[in-house]
């Protein structure tokens, strides 16, 4: 019996792409047999029109922009993540799509090593915000930090907005955001901080480049990849740096492993 070809796409923003899925296509080539597709979420205008693109595939890669308009449409249950539902990819299965999210397990693992040993469980900040801190929030509350804290950036208003309304549901856990102004004046000093964005702008930089919020036990974790955030001076200064391609080189590994894995599974099966 021929094995069954599988079925991949991508739906992603093409213009604001959040992920680069061709590291993880280049492992599949390695161990499944696979069509690739790539759809722009732009120019599905719809609910109906998100079914039609994503129907006959096996497997949909989901760049994280469009995470709120699919959690609409598709019948999902969301993995390890408790504070929204989120997932990463999605599976088809028995006629139903089913959602997972594995950035929980990728940033434990880049986590980890990191803070495994911090003794400092201060609060953290986040330089920005993105849906991509679910899962970070997440995994940092089974590391017992509690009082998360956004730097109120434009354009960013109604994502923080959504993060501190959630926290009003959740034990233990405490969200804040704070303007520049008070930012700059604060003496706070933060355990973790996490780069968001791969542009700040001028005022914002200014603003950070004291680096008053940093001591010599935080860390700074990169989860931009291309930011113009001040690197150079934070290694200056001996604080901690996680750099994006750490954590980027373990998010590789897990997709890869965990759609080579669905690959097969489906191709035993054969074709349909």
């Amino acid at each position: 019996m021929p094995k069954k070809v599988l079925k991949i796409c991508s739906i992603t923003n093409l213009l604001k792409s959040s992920l680069d899925w061709n590291p993880v296509l280049e492992n599949l080539k390695k161990e499944i047999e696979f069509e690739f597709s790539e759809i722009d979420q732009l120019a599905i205008d719809d609910a109906k029109g998100i079914r039609e693109a994503i129907e006959g595939f096996d497997i949909i890669l989901v760049d994280t922009y469009l995470r709120e308009r699919l959690n609409r449409v598709v019948a999902h249950r969301s993995v390890n993540s408790h504070f929204l539902n989120y997932f990463d990819f999605l599976e088809r299965k028995e006629g139903k799509l089913w959602g997972y999210s594995l950035f929980n397990e990728v940033f434990y693992r880049s986590m980890l090593g990191a803070i495994k040993n911090q003794d400092f469980k201060g609060p953290v900040i986040f330089l920005g915000c993105s849906p991509l801190l679910l899962p970070v929030i997440d995994v940092l509350g089974r590391f017992g930090f509690q009082d998360f804290v956004f730097l109120d950036i434009e354009n960013d208003k109604e994502e923080v907005e959504k993060f501190l309304q959630m926290s009003k549901s959740l034990m233990g856990v405490h969200f804040s955001s704070v303007d520049s102004t008070a930012f700059i004046q604060s003496q706070k000093e933060y355990s973790l901080c996490f780069v968001v964005k791969n542009h700040y702008n001028q005022q914002i930089l200014d603003d950070m480049s004291y680096f008053h919020f940093l001591s010599n036990r935080s860390i700074v974790f990169d989860l931009a990849g291309a930011s113009n955030f001040l690197f150079k001076e934070v290694r200056a200064l001996g604080v901690e740096l996680v750099p994006f391609g750490a954590t980027f080189s373990i998010f590789v590994e897990i997709f890869s492993n965990k759609i080579i894995n669905l690959g097969k599974e489906m191709q035993e099966r054969g074709p349909l």
